[in-house]
């Protein structure tokens, strides 16, 4: 037992020895350091900030640029919105501005037919309407490039058993048929949807329609360069006329939804000279966004660097209390040198990298203009934005009066 005393007591004394009083020292002073905010630093070593002046730049940048790109996406929506506005006036019977509002006590009932007259009926108006819309003059139609695409009415059912005394089993299965609708009479320009279906020996089971859709596409194109440097955007339309009967109330809801899908525009629309500037703009914007995307990485990369730093003070503190204290470090120890500041701002950066790289692929077309891009693209640059600000307020913590 003597023997082994001695022989244990030398190695331990090494470990203990092993920091040397300027080891200790620079170690304390590396721990004092890194708990000091910015602004204390600042103060006594004339540091220059630079995580903190790249994060206010960084907020002026993706400001500008969501201001930037707020004003394009709505630009694009109201577009979508009143398109389908104007859909539901031209094509729609009895439409009428009352159901455009919401007030309370509404102006006026739903939009609906209540029996198979009125259902045929608007209908075939729907139909015969479609085939005069290019003739409308205030939207802008590409007549020379329409697609003559046949009308299809689908309709969905539930599947039932009817024996011969009358009842009859309902089956959670649900049927689906479509047919094409073309029109009647010499000329095809009249629409008698009844007798079509008649002739075509195609049955519609209104004792248990769930819904029936009237599909059909119109082609026009977006062109705003007062609000937008977008140049003309085409688009192929998708209308469906829903008419709704899941609840069996003897009140068929009317809805009209317009899909619109961007396809490339044919021929010349617009002159060369603003071709040419929409071109320009277009590369102004884009040279932004790749200038917010450098900033952005470059944060990261400073944020990065301070948290490997961290961790080696954490690791190396650690590794002292432990050889010179015998006191292992606890959990909430290795925690005080995890900066969660620096992972709010890593995080941002990377939403507002991917964010930006996403708008700048809708700048560049390679993305299509539609509302589901518009929502991806707005969710990323919206949290990147909303989280910079909150890497922001770390730094007004530090001035008493802020806090």
């Amino acid at each position: 037992p003597q023997c082994v005393c001695a022989c244990r007591s030398p190695r331990l004394t090494r470990q203990k020895s092993s920091y040397t009083p300027d080891m200790v020292d620079e170690l304390r002073k590396r721990n004092k350091l890194y708990f000091l905010d910015p602004i204390t630093k600042l103060r006594n070593f004339h540091g220059f900030p630079w995580k903190l002046t790249l994060q206010i730049l960084k907020v002026v940048l993706i400001t500008v640029q969501i201001v930037i790109f707020g004003d394009q996406r709505e630009n694009t929506v109201e577009y979508f919105e009143r398109s389908e506005l104007t859909y539901r006036h031209l094509l729609l019977k009895d439409w009428n501005v009352a159901y455009e509002t919401l007030p309370y006590p509404p102006a006026a009932g739903q939009y609906a037919v209540y029996n198979m007259s009125e259902l045929f009926d608007h209908m075939n108006a729907v139909m015969e309407r479609t085939d005069k819309s290019p003739k409308n003059k205030f939207m802008l139609w590409s007549l020379a490039a329409i697609q003559q695409y046949p009308i299809t009415l689908c309709f969905r059912a539930n599947d039932f058993e009817e024996f011969p005394n009358g009842s009859y089993v309902v089956s959670a299965t649900v049927m689906h048929n479509c047919t094409q609708i073309n029109p009647l009479g010499v000329n095809g320009t009249r629409y008698d949807i009844q007798s079509y279906l008649k002739e075509q020996n195609f049955t519609l089971p209104f004792n248990r329609t769930l819904d029936i859709t009237i599909t059909f596409f119109l082609r026009t194109f977006h062109l705003n360069l007062i609000e937008t440097h977008y140049g003309p955007t085409c688009y192929n339309v998708s209308i469906n006329v829903i008419y709704t009967n899941s609840e069996r109330s003897g009140q068929l809801l009317v809805d009209l939804i317009a899909k619109p899908k961007e396809i490339e525009c044919e021929g010349k629309i617009m002159s060369d000279e603003a071709q040419d500037k929409q071109e320009t703009m277009k590369a102004k914007v884009i040279a932004f966004d790749a200038f917010v995307m450098i900033v952005c990485c470059l944060s990261t990369i400073l944020c990065s660097r301070s948290l490997h730093r961290c961790n080696i003070l954490r690791r190396d503190t650690a590794e002292y209390f432990k050889v010179q204290k015998g006191k292992p470090f606890s959990w909430s120890a290795h925690l005080e040198y995890i900066n969660m500041w620096y992972i709010i701002i890593i995080c941002n950066d990377a939403l507002t990298i991917v964010g930006t790289a996403f708008k700048i692929q809708l700048e560049s077309r390679v993305f299509s203009i539609s509302s589901e891009n518009y929502e991806i693209c707005s969710i990323l640059l919206g949290l990147g934005v909303f989280l910079t600000y909150v890497g922001i307020l770390r730094y007004l913590g530090f001035f008493k009066s802020y806090n």
